[in-house]
């Protein structure tokens, strides 16, 4: 289950992934995929910008999870996680949107062939986003620079563990007794 690393465990496979994925096919070096915001990309190839965390409406557990004979856990979260890729291409710039483009295209292969991570024993699955363009540009808005093609991602349900615990008392015995009326 989803310890409260969970996010950044998902977050990080998503990089391991795509490093064995791209490099050294499209992208030199295994240190430019990474975790970045747009605003600041540095110098990755492939920037992986985790742009916000909802709670899952699809999926919910109510009831509490046995813990053993005499505590019970509460039921976890169940989030859903959106992502923004960006590829930000080193090449010479007459073959640089090229470039990009192939490193989005060999990632939405990647993720359509096999559309989920594995972290800690979990299958998350992963879903490509149909945004309107209108709503990818208000997610890019990072003082002036221009919008980039990016590829938006859902990974959900992300199960988020709760902390709390009850202890509970089991039913030790019974007696029943039957009577004639």
């Amino acid at each position: 289950m989803g310890r409260y690393t969970v996010i950044a465990n998902v977050s990080e496979e998503m990089v391991h992934v795509l490093q064995k994925e791209l490099v050294p096919d499209l992208i030199s070096d295994e240190s430019s995929v990474g975790l970045c915001s747009p605003e600041e990309p540095e110098d990755m190839e492939l920037g992986i910008f985790l742009y916000d965390i909802q709670e899952n409406d699809e999926v919910r557990r109510l009831g509490m999870i046995d813990d053993g004979p005499t505590r019970q856990q509460y039921p976890p979260a169940f989030l859903s996680l959106y992502y923004m890729l960006t590829a930000y291409s080193q090449s010479d710039r007459k073959f640089r949107m090229a470039q990009e483009q192939r490193i989005l295209g060999r990632v939405v292969r990647k993720f359509h062939d096999h559309p989920y991570l594995e972290v800690e024993d979990e299958q998350y699955p992963l879903q490509l986003m149909k945004l309107s363009t209108e709503d990818k540009l208000k997610l890019w808005n990072f003082n002036g620079k221009p919008y980039k093609p990016s590829l938006f991602y859902k990974a959900a349900p992300i199960i988020l563990d709760s902390a709390r615990y009850r202890e509970v008392s089991r039913v030790q015995s019974t007696d029943f007794g039957v009577s004639r009326l």
